[in-house]
């Protein structure tokens, strides 16, 4: 019997250079509407932070985010802190539908009572919304929400892709899964997280607190690092700056996390490097770096834009909104950057 691929040989190669010689080319048509591979960037057009271009990554494929359920007409906003009431007065303002495409970049706006529900075509992952909220569902077409405000729910159908993690983004930090029954509840300054099933990663970055419902003591301080957490686990996220320093906070967590994780990628590329050691420690340092900058990218978006504040005239300062989005961008580029 033969074989259903074609096995290239440097004759066949030279006899069948235009034509080429795969077993894919020879069956698939390209398709110019489908999303490529590139080593040109790592990232889609459109984010809020324009995300900076890397070249070591591929572009991973476009997966389109639906609402599975919406109810009590949710409406499409264009960041966390625009006005509702303007946009509801806009003729061209969306209300989010079911079976609706979730549009890439939109921030959704709840009312009490109001709920959406998001599927992920690429991990069949549920991801659940209830008001008063403002959320984004998959950021950047990947398994991460953000959550400004509102209440956030995943219950496990036990049929998500392996490795497939999801994160939930808060602006004081950040709970990570791959199968898990959770809520997290987002308010102005704390973040409550029930776990009832699987087990869950939470990260407390350096300018907040976590207290567990069975803590006596002290709140743990943020350290940088993920805290697992198991079935039963119930906890609050808490801040500990004033809301004006928590930018800045942000950005430096991010800056700091990004450093390192650009510093074990250099020592990678050594000839001598033990890439056991490293590698696994390359892999935390990544996960580390994308949790604290998705924050720091969800902190500055609730942020007032300059023009909206009269300061786009003015001269920029180290912790003006611009300013620090340009820092984010920077450091996204340094941990995503693979040796």
């Amino acid at each position: 019997m033969y074989s259903a691929y074609i096995i290239c040989t440097p004759l066949i190669l030279a006899v069948f250079a235009i034509a080429g010689c795969t077993h894919e080319d020879s069956h698939t048509a390209p398709d110019s509407a489908a999303p490529s591979a590139s080593t040109e960037t790592a990232y889609p057009s459109g984010t809020p932070l324009d995300r900076p271009l890397t070249r070591s990554q591929p572009v991973r494929p476009k997966f389109p985010c639906r609402a599975i359920e919406a109810t009590n007409k949710p409406m499409l906003l264009p960041s966390p802190v625009a006005s509702a009431a303007a946009a509801a007065g806009d003729a061209g303002s969306t209300l989010l539908a079911r079976d609706m495409q979730i549009p890439e970049g939109d921030w959704i706006d709840l009312l009490a009572g109001a709920k959406v529900t998001a599927k992920s075509p690429r991990t069949l992952r549920e991801t659940s919304f209830e008001g008063p909220a403002r959320v984004r569902p998959c950021v950047d077409h990947d398994e991460e929400a953000w959550i400004a405000l509102g209440t956030f729910s995943a219950v496990s159908p036990g049929n998500e892709s392996p490795g497939a993690e999801e994160l939930v983004v808060t602006p004081l930090g950040v709970v990570r899964y791959v199968s898990a029954t959770l809520t997290a509840h987002v308010d102005k300054r704390a973040v409550s997280v029930k776990v009832t099933g699987g087990s869950t990663f939470v990260l407390v970055p350096p300018f907040a607190s976590l207290k567990t419902g069975s803590d006596a003591g002290a709140p743990d301080a943020g350290g940088g690092t993920w805290l697992r957490e198991d079935p039963g686990f119930s906890g609050t996220l808490a801040a500990s700056l004033a809301d004006d320093k928590m930018p800045a906070a942000a950005v430096l967590a991010c800056k700091n996390a990004a450093a390192a994780t650009k510093a074990i990628a250099t020592e990678l590329m050594a000839p001598d490097a033990s890439i056991g050691a490293l590698g696994g420690a390359h892999t935390e340092s990544r996960r580390l770096s994308h949790g604290l900058c998705s924050v720091a990218r969800l902190v500055l978006a609730k942020m007032p834009d300059e023009k909206a504040t009269g300061e786009a005239g003015a001269p920029r300062t180290p912790t003006s909104k611009s300013s620090l989005e340009e820092a984010v961008d920077a450091a996204e580029k340094d941990w995503r950057t693979l040796p």
